[in-house]
């Protein structure tokens, strides 16, 4: 089934099982490696930082390292463990699912067309 779209609701669960779990439209970017969504979100979610993600951007000599806890995501009734990234603190950020989620999840997105997979 191919569809476009370059958004796609999904729940974002901590692994502990959370009584407020959050459901948001996310961003499909297969070029971004993991999943980002607000802090507030996943502070509500019971999301928590538990490590480091490492970015290795062409532009960059060095990887960037952002914060990053562990949870749960659902799409389309499909769940997966991903890594979520943790924004700074000051910035609100689109929830973004990445190409990490997407493949767990058994999705592919064309990059030249924006068609999703599944």
């Amino acid at each position: 089934m191919a569809m476009k779209s370059n958004k796609i609701t999904a729940k974002v669960i901590c692994r502990g099982g959370s009584a407020n779990p959050y459901i948001a439209e996310f961003r499909v970017d297969p070029a971004y490696p993991y999943c980002l969504a607000p802090r507030s979100a996943l502070s509500s979610a019971g999301i928590s930082i538990e490590g480091t993600a490492h970015f290795g951007w062409k532009s960059c000599t060095e990887p960037i390292r952002k914060p990053c806890g562990y949870g749960w995501i659902e799409v389309m009734g499909e769940e997966t463990l991903v890594r979520l990234v943790w924004p700074p603190p000051d910035v609100e950020c689109e929830p973004i699912i990445g190409r990490e989620a997407l493949e767990r999840l058994g999705m592919r997105v064309d990059s030249s067309t924006g068609e999703m997979n599944s």
